[in-house]
């Protein structure tokens, strides 16, 4: 960040987005229904969508030149996307939602506020509420549903790491540590980034006030897709594990299927069958590294130690 005083603190919303022109007309909407006297402006980062995207937003763009802009990329994924908008910017502090994300209108000031009363800090975790728009899961309500909630009281404090559906950071810890690594997808994304962070002698802030809706529509929440989606999260696992130097082997794997399967029999909760898919998933990646021959100090064919 700049030396300028913490009221004029310059914001810059990106918006990565594929394919979901309806999601995302909502959200750049609610965006640019802010109430605040704050130097702001949205980018929408379009990654090779082939839907009407483009002509919802440069219909949008018309009406608010002066806030909003579109660019248009091949399909290169998530994190090309949130560096694209980072490249379009000379922003102080840059905040990165979903594209099915709805903000209130004290979403900007909430930001510059909570950024400017941590001075020191790089990295903020916007509170992310879920919110289902379709028929509910069968879930026990003891653990989070899985769908990047991050509740983690009304007041700021230190979190582990953020999600990319509410992730605010700094210019200056992006020139600090560098941009988000294009490579990865789907797991770690956005963690790997805050491990480069926390590695360079920061944290990551949690910011109440600062919330979104995330919202799952019916298909989304559906069981399938659900498994689907936790199948692919686990299998990207043991690669960014081994990039943030912690310990894994398909053992973690195999112990996350008996423990999901085991909580979704007690209590009838589709949270334990995801996990258990995450579980294969991680498995079996794992198992595919170490039958290739891949060599790292921190995947084992025996039980990983606890990560680092």
């Amino acid at each position: 960040m700049s030396d300028r005083a913490p009221e004029k603190l310059t914001l810059a919303v990106i918006v990565p987005s594929r394919d979901r022109s309806d999601l995302l007309e909502a959200c750049i909407l609610s965006l640019l229904n802010q109430v605040t006297g704050a130097d702001y402006e949205v980018i929408v980062v379009d990654d090779g969508s082939t839907d009407d995207t483009q002509e919802r937003m440069n219909d949008l763009v018309k009406n608010h030149s002066e806030r909003l802009s579109y660019l248009k990329q091949p399909p290169r994924g998530l994190n090309a996307s949130r560096n694209t908008g980072y490249g379009a910017t000379d922003a102080d502090v840059l905040a990165f939602v979903d594209d099915d994300t709805i903000v209130p209108e004290s979403y900007v000031d909430a930001i510059v506020e909570g950024v400017s009363r941590h001075p020191d800090i790089d990295c903020f975790g916007g509170r992310i509420r879920l919110r289902l728009e379709g028929k509910k899961p069968r879930w026990c309500g003891n653990e989070p549903i899985g769908e990047t909630e991050l509740e983690e009281g009304l007041t700021d404090r230190s979190i582990p790491h953020a999600w990319g559906a509410n992730l605010i950071v700094t210019r200056r810890g992006l020139e600090k540590v560098g941009p988000f690594k294009e490579d990865l997808a789907l797991y770690g994304d956005e963690v790997e980034w805050q491990h480069r962070i926390k590695q360079a002698g920061g944290s990551v802030m949690y910011l109440a006030d600062a919330w979104v809706w995330h919202r799952r529509l019916e298909p989304d929440i559906r069981l399938s897709r659900r498994v689907r989606r936790g199948y692919r999260i686990g299998t990207s696992y043991p690669r960014v594990a081994m990039i943030m130097e912690q310990h894994v082997s398909p053992w973690g794997g195999l112990w996350k299927v008996v423990t999901g399967l085991f909580h979704s029999g007690r209590r009838g909760c589709s949270v334990g069958i995801v996990g258990a898919a995450q579980g294969l998933g991680h498995m079996s990646a794992a198992l595919r590294l170490l039958i290739a021959g891949t060599k790292s100090p921190y995947l084992h064919w025996t039980p990983a130690r606890r990560a680092r």
